[in-house]
């Protein structure tokens, strides 16, 4: 990614970041007090949503929203376990790795599935109607050969 398309997305990062201390700002004016784990959640996949896939949705503003109650159910799963603290021990394992996540992906609950589809329907939909957005997913698509 250049800094040219950085400073693209940008205005978004600022966006978002005033979207968010105007939320906590109205909370405290009204002397509500705020659990800040929900808040966060809800700006880290305003970012990552905006940043990597040009998502235009508030999920500040939308914090019961499915996508955003399925991430952080999801997300949790994703750094531990057997298979993580495994897979990062060493690069040699990794011709043994493959076999084992796949076995856990058989086994046990596999949290990238759910996503999956979400991102291919994505990146199939960019390409089909060549729509083009300052995001990592476009810096993807320009570097496909």
């Amino acid at each position: 990614m250049t800094t040219y398309k950085f400073k693209q997305m940008w205005p978004h990062f600022q966006n978002v970041a005033d979207e968010f201390l105007e939320i906590l700002s109205h909370k405290a004016e009204t002397g509500e007090e705020v659990h800040m784990e929900k808040p966060f959640q809800a700006l880290a996949m305003d970012y990552a949503g905006q940043a990597a896939f040009g998502i235009q949705h508030s999920f500040q503003k939308d914090v019961d929203n499915p996508f955003l109650q399925k991430a952080t159910e999801v997300f949790p799963g994703l750094m531990w376990g057997l298979f993580h603290n495994i897979a990062h021990c060493t690069t040699t394992l990794g011709a043994i790795m493959k076999p084992l996540l796949w076995l856990h992906s058989m086994l046990g609950t596999f949290t990238y599935y759910v996503f999956d589809k979400h991102v291919y329907d994505v990146v199939a939909q960019r390409k089909k109607n060549n729509l083009k957005r300052a995001d990592l997913l476009q810096s993807i698509l320009d570097a496909e050969v």
